[in-house]
């Protein structure tokens, strides 16, 4: 007896080992871990200064087999005894879901105040003007929020917390005063909530849902139109129920890592056709927006209307992957690649609300302060310097000028060239890891971020070379 326990204990304790080396059950991995420790070489130093074992345990105790089958079984247990979540995802009622960033901002919990608001605003009506005066349309869309459209199933607690001094309101109030292009989704929504032909939102998922994102799409298509004076190719499309949720219609489901599949209910999904038309206009468009903006390019919707679509996801990483220098954004000659859109659209969702544009707007200002630095030195080389100023004379002559306008039309491209050799050299940073090593260490002990190093480095390099 003693001995079959035994034997059944040891077995028992070798199940991960067993995992491990046959993977012998085939466990789901967990969803929406996007970081996870690499497997560490061993090499000599490491070994004596205990850093190889250090990581080794730490690789161990993420990847030894059937943690995952655990983890979700720990997780089952919270949520279906005590409504307790490993995840940034809140129960609601009737086994609604929702997401703690969302919910801030309808409760005000990340409310930024009239300044900062205004300020926002502002700085949009001035990037708006500028790029009207380039022949670029700039749209701002408020993507509509989940926790406004069913807040009757909020959680008791969250129902209390609602407040009317949100971001939301804000936004609308400053965004009326300085007369931007914007389109109010989430209003919208509430008004169709009760005639609406199928779901907008789904019940255990944070974006809109398909036929949502498509009466929005369409819309989009709609005020650009309407607002530029161009016609677009339009879309239709013929749903059909489904039995199983597709897409991001799980996404908070998901992400709560369970064994249970939660009780969902019956969504419809899109056949999609572009309604070409000879003379329908194909601008080139550039999308900055959050995760909502993923739902309209996977389904490729705009990709067959507009000309050379782009999306920078959180101003962060631009999709489709290499089609531009660099997939890292702050990698880019910014304003070389802005200048040469037609239509920019800014989209958010609700707990972006209080950063409209999320960090683009921030980020043109700032290429543009740093064109006008470089524009001022380099007309100043050219004033200073024999053979640039004969050369802006010639300049005049052949376009029929001033020579004041040919002096500018030279120090802009001059300074292009300059903002160019800044994205190259940040480019071959990122490809060398050596260098890039060297970076984060300095970026450390100058408590600046990677990128901040990345562009006075690459700035400083570029002042070397001019002298």
């Amino acid at each position: 007896m003693k001995k079959g326990i035994f034997i059944f204990m040891l077995f028992t304790l070798s199940i991960p080992w067993l995992q491990d080396q046959l993977n012998i059950f085939s466990i789901k991995p967990l969803y929406g871990v996007a970081t996870l420790t690499e497997k560490p070489t061993i090499n000599f130093k490491h070994w004596w200064d205990g850093n190889f074992q250090t990581e080794y345990s730490k690789y161990e105790n993420e990847f030894f087999g059937i943690r995952t089958f655990f983890i979700r079984i720990f997780n089952q247990f919270d949520f279906s005894l005590f409504d307790k979540t490993h995840a940034e995802v809140v129960v609601g009622q009737n086994g609604y879901l929702f997401q703690e960033s969302y919910i801030n901002e309808i409760t005000g919990s990340d409310y930024i105040g009239e300044e900062a608001m205004q300020l926002n605003i502002e700085n949009i009506q001035k990037v708006e003007n500028y790029l009207s005066k380039k022949n670029i349309f700039l749209l701002t869309v408020l993507a509509p929020g989940k926790t406004d459209y069913y807040k009757e199933y909020l959680p008791h607690f969250s129902q209390k917390l609602i407040s009317t001094t949100r971001n939301y309101s804000l936004f609308l109030k400053y965004s009326k005063i300085e007369n931007i292009h914007f389109i109010d989704f989430n209003n919208w929504f509430l008004q169709l909530k009760n005639t609406s032909q199928y779901p907008l939102f789904p019940k255990q998922g944070i974006h809109w849902s398909s036929y949502g994102m498509f009466l929005a799409a369409d819309s989009i298509i709609k005020y650009i139109e309407v607002k530029n004076k161009i016609r677009l190719s339009n879309i239709s499309c013929t749903w059909k129920l489904s039995e199983t949720l597709q897409g991001a219609d799980y996404d908070l489901g998901e992400l709560l890592n369970i064994y249970q599949r939660l009780p969902y209910d019956k969504m419809v999904y899109p056949e999609f056709k572009i309604k070409h038309d000879s003379i329908a206009a194909h601008p080139r468009l550039l999308v900055i927006g959050d995760s909502f903006y993923w739902t309209i390019y996977n389904e490729g919707i705009y990709k067959k209307v507009f000309n050379n679509e782009t999306f920078y996801y959180y101003n962060s990483t631009v999709s489709p992957k290499g089609v531009l220098p660099s997939d890292n954004v702050s990698d880019l000659n910014f304003l070389k690649e802005v200048e040469k859109d037609d239509v920019i659209i800014l989209l958010q969702s609700s707990a972006n609300y209080g950063n409209p544009g999320v960090n683009f707007i921030q980020s043109l200002q700032n290429e543009l302060s740093r064109y006008d630095i470089y524009f001022k030195k380099e007309k100043n080389r050219i004033l200073n310097d024999e053979s640039l100023r004969n050369y802006s004379s010639q300049l005049a002559g052949k376009l029929n000028i001033s020579q004041d306008s040919a002096i500018s039309l030279l120090s802009d491209s001059l300074t292009h060239d300059c903002l160019a050799i800044i994205s190259q050299t940040k480019i071959q940073m990122r490809h060398n890891p050596e260098w890039m090593k060297s970076l984060n260490e300095k970026s450390k002990e100058q408590n600046k971020s990677v990128e901040e190093t990345m562009q006075s480095d690459a700035e400083w390099m570029l002042e070397q070379k001019s002298r």
